[in-house]
C-alpha cells in the first residue's frame, strides 16, 4: 500500500507539472491592441498622464518611459528618470514634444508600444487679451548668426530714443516701494566703470551697446520696466517678474555677498547686477551708479536680454551660452520663446538651461503668471 500510494502521488505531481507546462506553452507575451495615449494639455506647468492602451494575453505589470522629441516629432530620446505614469511639464520641455513608451509584461515575456507625440509644448496657456496701448512686449529677435551682427535677419532698431519711450509708456503714480524714490529720480551721469561682462571686445556687438546704456529716465518703479522695455524691445511684465525674484522690487537689495564685508562685492539693484566676484575681480561693474539709478540698472538688464535674444553671444563651435548653435538653429528646433527664456535663465546661472537656469525660469514664470508685484 505504501508503494502504491507513492506511485499515485508521483503520477499526480507529474500531471500538475504537465498541465503547468502546457498552460505556459499556450501563454504568449502581451500584444498591444490599442496604442497608449497621453492625456493632458501641452502647456508648461501642466501634468500629462499616460494611458496604457489595450493589451491581450493578460499582462501582469506595466512600465512607463517618457521620451522627448523635437518640434517635428523626431530625434526622440529617453528622459532620464521619467518612469511614472504622470509627467509634469517644466521649462526644459518648452518647444519639444513628448511621447510615452509602455511596456507590458507577463510570465511569457514583454512587449512595448508607444503613443503618438503631444503637440509642441508651449510656455503659456490660452492666448491672453491684447495689451493696452502703451504697453511694450518683446520685439522679434534680430536672428543674428555672428557675434558682431554681420548677418542679422532684421535691421537694428534698438535702443529707441529715451525721450520717445518716456512719452509713449503707460504712466502711473502707483509706487509700492517708496524706498526706491531717490534712485527712481536719479538719472545716469555717464561716468560708469563697466567690467568685462559689459566691455569684452570678443563679443563685439554687445560691447558696442555698453555706451548706449545710460539710464536717462525718472519715474515710479513700475515705470522703469515700461521705459526699459520700450528702449530695448523686451516685455515689461517679464522684467517686472524678474525683479520679483531678484529683489522683490527693492533697489537697495545687496545679494551674493560672499560672506565678506566689502561693499563692492556682490549683486546690486532691483535686477541684481553683479559688480564683483567673490575674489574681488570686476564682472559687470557699474557701481555705485547702478544702485543710485534704478533706470540705469533696469536698462542694463533689458539691453543684455535683447543682445542674448538677438544672438550676440554666438560662438561657432563654442560650448557656452547657446551650446555652439545660433539662435536661429535653436528656434528652429524649439521655438523663439525657448530662446528668450533661455536668455532669462542665463542671467541667473550663466549657462544655457542647466539645472539652476531651469529652476530660475520656473520661478520667474510663476511670478509672471501670478503678477506677484501687484500684491506689493
Amino acid at each position: 500500500m505504501k508503494r502504491s500510494g507513492t506511485i499515485i502521488a508521483a503520477l499526480m505531481l507529474a500531471a500538475v507539472l504537465f498541465a503547468g507546462a502546457s498552460l505556459a506553452g499556450r501563454l504568449r507575451a502581451p500584444q498591444n491592441r490599442a496604442a497608449p495615449k497621453i492625456a493632458g494639455t501641452a502647456h508648461q506647468g501642466n501634468t500629462l498622464t499616460a494611458r496604457r492602451g489595450r493589451w491581450s494575453n493578460r499582462p501582469t505589470a506595466f512600465r512607463y518611459m517618457w521620451q522627448s522629441c523635437n518640434r517635428a516629432a523626431k530625434s526622440c530620446v529617453k528622459v532620464r528618470g521619467a518612469k511614472r505614469v504622470t509627467y509634469l511639464l517644466g521649462a526644459r520641455e518648452v518647444g519639444h514634444r513628448l511621447r510615452v513608451v509602455v511596456t507590458a509584461t507577463n510570465r511569457a515575456g514583454h512587449r512595448s508600444a508607444r503613443s503618438k507625440p503631444t503637440g509642441v509644448i508651449t510656455v503659456q496657456g490660452p492666448p491672453l487679451p491684447p495689451p493696452p496701448p502703451g504697453y511694450f512686449g518683446t520685439d522679434p529677435s534680430r536672428n543674428c548668426v555672428d557675434r558682431a551682427e554681420a548677418s542679422c535677419a532684421l535691421a537694428n532698431s534698438f535702443p529707441r530714443a529715451a525721450a520717445t519711450c518716456a512719452s509713449k509708456i503707460i504712466h502711473t503714480t502707483w509706487e509700492p516701494r517708496h524706498d526706491n524714490d531717490a534712485s527712481n529720480h536719479t538719472v545716469g551721469d555717464g561716468s560708469y566703470v563697466w567690467g568685462p561682462a559689459m566691455t569684452d571686445p570678443y563679443w563685439a556687438a554687445w560691447a558696442g551697446r555698453a555706451p548706449l546704456v545710460q539710464g536717462q529716465f525718472t519715474g515710479t518703479t513700475t515705470e522703469m520696466f515700461s521705459w526699459a522695455g520700450c528702449r530695448w524691445g523686451i516685455d515689461e511684465d517679464l522684467m517686472r517678474a524678474v525683479a520679483v525674484i531678484e529683489s522683490t522690487w527693492h533697489q537697495s537689495t545687496w545679494g551674493d555677498r560672499c560672506g565678506g564685508g566689502d561693499p563692492t562685492i556682490g549683486s546690486f539693484s532691483v535686477v541684481q547686477i553683479k559688480n564683483k566676484n567673490c575674489d574681488g575681480s570686476l564682472l559687470w561693474g557699474g557701481m555705485p551708479d547702478v544702485v543710485q539709478s534704478t533706470a540705469l540698472a533696469v536698462e542694463l538688464y533689458a539691453a543684455r536680454l535683447r543682445a542674448c535674444y538677438n544672438g550676440d553671444f554666438y560662438e561657432p563651435g563654442g560650448s557656452w551660452l547657446y551650446n555652439g548653435q545660433t539662435v536661429r538653429q535653436i528656434a528652429a528646433a524649439h521655438g523663439w520663446p525657448y530662446v528668450l527664456w533661455g536668455c532669462v535663465g542665463s542671467w541667473y546661472s550663466g549657462s544655457w538651461y542647466d539645472s539652476g537656469a531651469v529652476n530660475y525660469i520656473h520661478n520667474v514664470q510663476l511670478a509672471l503668471a501670478q503678477r506677484t508685484w501687484l500684491g506689493y
